[in-house]
């Protein structure tokens, strides 16, 4: 709301030729910044059909629920997977499996150490730095540098907003 007010304010205060490069400056970090809200909501699709599949293969009762719920809680910088993998956990010891003939404890743990490997592992260090990399145009390699160099400056929010960090400098 107030982005038209700072625009206003900062085209009087720089001269000419400054605001040229501020008009660019501005409209590069409007197209990373929306080029990175669709690579990660690309990536949740993406980790959305992996989760599902799981779930259905191990035989978990409402899979579309225990996905969703997986879906919004990843989207929680740092703290997302951890708290994905508790809710696998507690809906396969809950619900027991139809495919698995084991104990709920036991259908809990297969299901969580799966679920964390193929979101946590799998889409956290190979899905995630390649798509949004991509649509900031940032190579992977500097993506996952960034993550670990803007987290430790900032923290969640550092993490949360280093593919456009990265992708500004």
């Amino acid at each position: 709301m107030e982005i038209p007010r700072i625009y206003l304010f900062l085209s009087n205060v720089l001269s000419p030729a400054n605001k040229r490069q501020y008009g660019i400056l501005l409209r590069r970090l409007d197209s990373t910044w929306s080029s990175y809200m669709w690579g990660t909501a690309v990536v949740s699709v993406i980790g959305a059909i992996l989760t599902e599949t799981l779930l259905v293969v191990l035989g978990i009762p409402n899979p579309t629920g225990v996905t969703v719920v997986t879906t919004v809680v990843l989207l929680i910088p740092f703290f997302g997977p951890v708290l994905g993998t508790l809710v696998t956990f507690v809906a396969g010891l809950t619900g027991g499996s139809a495919v698995l003939p084991f104990d709920p404890l036991i259908v809990g743990l297969i299901t969580a150490a799966l679920f964390f490997f193929i979101r946590g592992f799998v889409v956290g260090n190979f899905i995630y730095p390649r798509i949004v990399g991509k649509s900031v145009e940032v190579p992977a390699v500097i993506v996952m540098i960034a993550l670990s160099f803007f987290g430790s400056i900032a923290g969640i929010l550092g993490m949360f907003l280093s593919p456009i960090l990265a992708a500004a400098v």
